[in-house]
């Protein structure tokens, strides 16, 4: 076996599992070798590539991918001028059901993959190949390795990504927030609640450790595939949850701890938990100096789709402490709008 390269053996079964045989061999290699081994061999690595790059342009043609098979659709609809029934928020939805993390990790876990990948001496010994983020991000690496295999043709490829995907398009539950992003959405809010997997079968498990409790789930269901079975764990835990009297849990936003210092990140928090629609910005045309004041000001800005903005302003002697002190002040502000 060459050093930091996949064997003959390993790139046969590799190919087999996801459908598809690769050209250039060493781009395989290159998509299962991550950077901790690289950085690892120090001088040794300098002519040998780690995925980090083969993940971003994954990333990148998996959304072109998906994107693409929704709007081959669309484009007969304004050939022939027919009204669009999807709107930009049913379109999203489809496009992060198939693009989710968890969903990526899902598709590489069952193939057993994640474990040639070529890691370093501590990433072995933690066996992060078992973790969720690094199977997405093999997956993703996986992809931009048949990307450029094929000379960056996206169409070369998409057929291979969409099997194993199991992309469909003909669905009209795809256009929506499914089970499965909403039951996300609810433990993003709540986490005292998590999926956690017991002999290879989802669990919910409720409490803080050493307390709690756990309502298990069959694995893959007959006839459907890994998303749609994760889809299906997810309205079975949602069901129970509705059922308990745990789905409209009061959630509301804790405004203890927070300071002009940590706001602006805060901020940002609620946008990537779903608590808030947008992530509130800083319009550089609102920012003005006041002679009289020797003071800046700065506005944060929260817009949330049908209703008026909401804008909160900030003063400072640094255009910096305006803008976190705009960002404590709309913190607070959607705080006591939400939580009422």
């Amino acid at each position: 076996m060459k050093k930091g390269y996949l064997t003959e053996e390993q790139i046969k079964e590799i190919e087999e599992k996801i459908g598809y045989t690769f050209k250039d061999k060493n781009l395989l290699s290159t998509a299962f070798r991550r950077k901790s081994y690289t950085e690892e061999l120090g001088n040794d690595a300098t002519n040998l590539p780690n995925n980090e790059t083969l993940e971003f342009y994954g990333d990148s043609a998996l959304n072109l991918i998906v994107v693409k098979a929704v709007a081959n659709i669309a484009s007969k609809s304004y050939k022939d001028d027919v009204k669009q029934e999807r709107n930009e928020e049913a379109l999203t939805h489809f496009v992060s059901n198939y693009t989710d993390k968890s969903m990526l990790a899902s598709i590489i876990e069952p193939t057993g993959l994640s474990k040639y990948l070529i890691m370093s001496k501590g990433d072995i010994e933690k066996e992060v190949y078992k973790e969720e983020s690094v199977m997405e991000d093999l997956f993703e690496s996986i992809v931009g390795a048949m990307w450029f295999d094929n000379d960056l043709d996206i169409d070369a490829i998409t057929f291979y990504v969409a099997r194993m995907l199991d992309l469909k398009t003909d669905r009209e539950d795809f256009y929506k927030k499914n089970e499965y992003v909403q039951l996300k959405e609810f433990m993003d809010r709540n986490p005292e609640f998590s999926i956690r997997k017991i002999s290879g079968v989802q669990n919910l498990y409720i409490g803080e450790e050493p307390a709690g409790f756990y309502l298990p789930v069959g694995g893959i269901l007959p006839g459907m595939g890994r998303y749609q079975t994760m889809i299906s764990n997810a309205k079975f835990f949602i069901e129970f949850l509705k059922k308990n009297n745990y789905w409209d849990l009061d959630t509301k936003i804790d405004i203890e701890g927070i300071t002009p210092e940590n706001a602006i990140n805060k901020l940002q928090e609620l946008y990537q938990k779903k608590i808030i629609k947008s992530n509130p910005i800083y319009p550089k045309e609102n920012e003005f100096f006041d002679r009289e004041t020797n003071l800046w000001n700065v506005d944060c800005v929260y817009i949330e789709t049908g209703n008026l903005p909401l804008i909160e302003t900030g003063e400072g002697k640094q255009k910096s402490d305006a803008k976190k002190l705009a960002a404590y002040k709309m913190y607070v502000s959607i705080a006591n709008n939400y939580n009422e």
